[in-house]
């Protein structure tokens, strides 16, 4: 059985896969030792103290990747990785997406609390059908336009203005676009097998843009600038509804919702309550 040398310390490798949460093992600064086990198929260095990406080549087998919690500051040295299928580098201190442009298999990336500002390096990712960013610094939706296997984008805590650069991703089920700085909802026309969509504080004004979106089962929008219910008459399918802290003062819009299950309406200026024979939770203080 391979072993693996960390601070003079020898640890197994098992069944290909090599997790440093077995070990307890937090500080960890730099990659070295592992040129040698090819068969490695899952590496797991999270929560470390490392700052650059080194020393995997040799791994060409490798196919999930976890260094969040770390100090990276640059993708690098992942080149070779041709089988790599699931890359996690959440809560490093990267700014930039690039060197990923070879690993064509990858499936699921997490880049969620980084100092990332733009979305690119990503077209030829054809087969990545889950991407996180959240907790970033990006301001604008775009680079996803040959990602048309995508079906989860994260995108909650960023900068972001206008949904906009998601007209490719008809395959997308689950959108995040939360706590960020958009004042209309618009540019979802095209993501017809959208089934969950949360856009909560942000500036919306008015529930329009929605349509298309007949697959839709849950969708948040708790805590924006809305007065009136509406715009959601093709939702038929929709299942819950979030809309806690707007200014509605009067519950209307749902007559077709026939699959709704429960709508949340805490914090909201409502003085009439309409059975619809769905549970409706609101501040009755």
């Amino acid at each position: 059985m391979p072993s693996v040398f960390i601070n003079q310390k020898e640890f197994q490798v098992k069944n290909g896969e090599f997790l440093i949460g077995w070990y307890e093992i937090s500080s960890i600064s730099q990659i070295k030792g592992l040129r040698d086990i090819e068969e490695l198929r899952v590496l797991d260095l999270s929560n470390n103290k490392i700052s650059e990406i080194s020393d995997l080549e040799d791994l060409k087998y490798l196919q999930e990747l976890f260094l969040g919690k770390n100090r990276i500051n640059e993708i690098k040295g992942l080149e070779k990785l041709e089988n790599l299928k699931h890359l996690s580098l959440n809560k490093n201190i990267i700014d930039q997406i690039k060197g990923l442009e070879k690993l064509i298999k990858l499936r699921k990336i997490g880049l969620s609390g980084n100092k990332i500002t733009e979305i690119k390096g990503l077209s030829n990712l054809n087969s990545l059908g889950a991407l996180f960013l959240d907790d970033n610094q990006i301001t604008t939706i775009k680079g996803l336009e040959n990602l048309s296997k995508l079906e989860y984008l994260f995108l909650t805590r960023n900068r972001i203005k206008e949904i906009e650069g998601l007209n490719n991703l008809t395959n997308l089920k689950t959108l995040y676009l939360s706590d960020n700085e958009i004042g209309e909802i618009k540019g979802l026309e095209n993501l017809k097998n959208l089934e969950v969509l949360k856009i909560s504080k942000n500036n919306i004004k008015e529930i329009k843009g929605l349509e298309n979106l007949v697959n839709l089962k849950k969708l948040d929008l708790h805590r924006n600038q809305i007065k009136e219910i509406k715009g959601l008459e093709n939702l038929t399918r929709l299942e819950e509804l979030d809309l806690t802290d707007n200014k509605i003062t009067e519950i209307k819009g749902l007559d077709n919702l026939k699959n709704l299950k429960s709508i949340i309406l805490f914090k909201n200026p409502i003085k009439v309550i309409k059975d619809y024979g769905f549970k409706i939770a609101r501040d009755l203080i």
